[in-house]
């Protein structure tokens, strides 16, 4: 216990607790003997449940046996001489007791989650009394939260309304209760679609009572971004290029998307507006052979390649002037709304300026609002999480390498041959599948610390990259 000097053993008591340990272990090795001989004789019984049931009230962590028990009684639930009912009621003791020893045990809560599936959740007013209990007794007990949340799931006698009170009931009680606000933002979605104002007071109080408590900045990085618009497949830049000596049509998408074979019609319905040639998984292929990618290249070589490029060229040659649904413009309602969540934690950060959750969410602020009007001031607020937090270094260098590469790009012609990204202080280079087509970068004086992302540079002649 903390606080309390520890006290030296004599040999007399070592050599005692070193001879209590030594009968354990016989005791132990004998019974892991026993328990999987039966299995390999195929005698999964009610004495097998005895033994295992023993073994785990001691140490409720050993996973093979609660998938032995589990195994067990699949078997013996085609015996209809059994009382297969009865059988998960011992077992869902069994857990609780288990429990009662180790309340963070991952075994015992998994089990208990599948023997809730086997009685289609009949106890669930029960299992959330169980749960309450164990919560009271530790609110951050993650294993409970998410077996509350299995729950939820997959019980329809739930009520979402009752959880998301019980949920306000935590969060008033512990602020820095990270799992109920984990949990709020799964239940909220399904409950209303107009949250957003009365979350916003609810963080707004946690965030000046404990403004170093980094669960309700996370929650309200969700929150925000919970009211951007969902991004769906578009082609947003097309054109004919010759990749490794033979005719190709470079495709770049606004999300990362699985081969394009099934976004091609030429119905003029689909993302890809071409003949049924695209429709063929085989000519499609990306740089780095993901399974999903932004950037996608169509082989022409193949006669059969009937389509008017021209025609989707000419409709897909311009980038939009955002990046994702972080920079895409805002309606006047939601950027109103921003601008005024701006204002109170700008207020905050005056008087808490060393406080880099606060600073680091001013800067998502400012990137929602206009990414390209707060420039100067984003990037000095990088640079100050840069000195306030040493050990996210390099994830700060990277952030503003990625921001960088948005303020060069969006207004970028795009019948330019070249670019200069030379001594911007790079890390990393981001978003150059709509440098595609360019003949020639210029990326020296940076220090990036990768290479797999030049390989987007499909058409490129010349790169230069020393340092």
């Amino acid at each position: 216990m903390h606080g309390r000097q520890k006290v030296e053993q004599t040999i007399e008591e070592k050599q005692k607790k070193d001879k209590e340990r030594g009968k354990k272990l016989v005791a132990y090795q004998h019974a892991m003997k026993l328990i999987f001989t039966k299995r390999s004789k195929n005698e999964l019984d009610k004495e097998l449940l005895q033994i295992s049931a023993q073994m785990l009230t001691s140490n409720p962590d050993i996973g093979t046996l609660w998938n032995l028990r589990k195994e067990t009684l699949l078997v013996m639930r085609k015996n209809l001489d059994l009382d297969f009912a009865e059988l998960v009621r011992k077992d869902l003791e069994l857990t609780e007791v288990c429990l009662r020893s180790n309340p963070k045990s991952y075994g015992a809560w998994h089990h208990r989650c599948w023997l809730m599936y086997e009685t289609n959740f009949d106890s669930i007013v029960n299992e959330l009394k169980l749960v309450s209990k164990y919560l009271k007794y530790d609110d951050r007990n993650f294993h409970c939260w998410d077996y509350r949340r299995y729950l939820l799931d997959n019980s329809e006698s739930m009520s979402l309304k009752e959880e998301l009170e019980f949920t306000t009931e935590k969060i008033v009680s512990n602020f820095s209760n990270y799992s109920s606000w984990h949990l709020r933002s799964t239940i909220l979605p399904k409950v209303s679609d107009n949250f957003l104002r009365e979350e916003l007071e609810l963080i707004k109080n946690a965030a000046y009572t404990d403004p170093n408590d980094q669960s309700v900045w996370f929650y309200y990085r969700w929150l925000l971004k919970s009211q951007l618009l969902k991004e769906t497949p578009k082609l947003l830049f097309a054109q004919e290029g010759e990749l490794k000596g033979s005719s190709a049509l470079l495709c770049v998408f606004n999300v990362p998307v699985e081969n394009p074979s099934g976004l091609a019609h030429n119905d003029n319905k689909g993302v890809l507006n071409l003949s049924a040639y695209s429709a063929q998984p085989e000519c499609w292929s990306n740089p780095w052979n993901n399974s999903r990618s932004k950037l996608w290249a169509m082989d022409l070589s193949d006669q059969s390649a009937l389509i008017d490029v021209a025609e989707v060229v000419t409709s897909c040659h311009k980038f939009p002037k955002y990046f994702d649904s972080e920079t895409q413009p805002k309606q006047p309602e939601l950027e109103a709304l921003l601008r005024n969540e701006l204002i109170w934690v700008s207020e905050l950060n005056e008087l808490e300026p060393d406080n880099k959750w606060i600073l680091a969410t001013v800067i998502l602020l400012m990137r929602l609002i206009d990414f390209q009007g707060y420039k100067l001031e984003i990037n000095n607020n990088l640079s100050k999480l840069l000195e306030l937090d040493l050990n996210r270094t390099n994830y700060y260098l990277d952030l503003r390498s990625k921001y960088i590469m948005e303020w060069k790009l969006v207004d970028f012609p795009i019948g330019a041959e070249e670019i200069d990204l030379s001594n911007l202080g790079l890390t990393s280079a981001y978003y150059l599948e709509r440098l595609c087509y360019i003949k020639g970068v210029n990326l020296s004086g940076n220090q990036l610390n990768e290479s797999v992302s030049l390989s987007a540079l499909l058409l490129c002649e010349r790169l230069i990259l020393q340092k």
